[in-house]
C-alpha cells in the first residue's frame, strides 16, 4: 500500500510538471502572438489621404513626374551604395532612400517583411524596403521601391513576376524612428 501511495505521489508529481510546463508554453505563445511592433496598421495607410502623395496625382508619368523621380533617386542611390549581404544594411539603404524621397515631397512607407515567406511573423522578417502610395485615375495604387538592387516595380512587372507581390507584405513604417524603435537589436 505505501508503495501505491508513492507511485500515486510521482505521478502526481510528474502532471504537475508537465502542467507547470504547458502553463510557460501558452504565455510564451500568447506573448508572441501579442508581441505590439511601432509599426503602422496597413488599413491606417490605405485609408489616410497623408500618405497617397496626393500633390503628384497630376504628375505621375513623365518627365519629372513621379514614377521617374522615383526611379532616378533610387537608381542614383544605388550608383553610390553597393548592398553587400551580411556587411551592409537594408534598413539603412532604405531609410536614406526614403529620406531622399522625403526631400522632394513624395511620402514612402518602409517595410520590413521576408520576401520568401507570406504572410510572415515578425520575427521571420529579414529585409526593409519601400511602398509607394499613389492615389491615380480614382484608384489607391502603390509600387514597391528596391534600394539595395536600385529597382522600382510597376504593374507590369509583375506580371512576368508574380513573387514581387511579396513587396505587399509585411510591417508597415510611417518614420524611420519606429523602425528604428523594432529592430533596434539589427543596428
Amino acid at each position: 500500500m505505501e508503495q501505491v501511495k508513492k507511485i500515486v505521489l510521482i505521478v502526481i508529481l510528474i502532471l504537475f510538471v508537465i502542467e507547470i510546463g504547458n502553463c510557460y508554453e501558452t504565455l510564451e505563445t500568447h506573448e508572441k502572438l501579442t508581441f505590439q511592433t511601432h509599426a503602422t496598421p496597413w488599413g491606417e495607410i490605405e485609408s489616410n489621404p497623408a500618405y497617397w502623395n496626393l500633390a503628384w496625382q497630376y504628375r505621375v508619368y513623365g518627365p519629372n513626374g513621379l514614377f521617374e523621380t522615383v526611379e532616378r533617386i533610387n537608381w542614383q542611390y544605388h550608383l553610390t551604395h553597393t548592398y553587400i549581404e551580411g556587411e551592409t544594411d537594408c534598413n539603412d539603404m532604405a531609410i536614406d532612400v526614403w529620406n531622399m524621397l522625403l526631400n522632394v515631397g513624395i511620402t514612402s512607407i518602409l517595410v520590413f517583411g521576408n520576401l520568401d515567406l507570406t504572410w510572415e511573423r515578425f520575427n521571420q522578417c529579414n529585409h526593409t524596403w519601400l511602398l509607394i502610395f499613389i492615389y491615380y485615375d480614382g484608384k489607391l495604387w502603390a509600387f514597391p521601391v528596391e534600394p539595395t538592387n536600385g529597382e522600382v516595380y510597376f504593374s507590369e512587372d509583375f506580371a512576368w513576376n508574380p513573387q514581387l507581390y511579396q513587396y505587399y507584405e509585411g510591417y508597415p513604417y510611417v518614420k524611420p524612428s519606429d523602425l528604428r524603435a523594432d529592430l533596434m537589436w539589427r543596428w
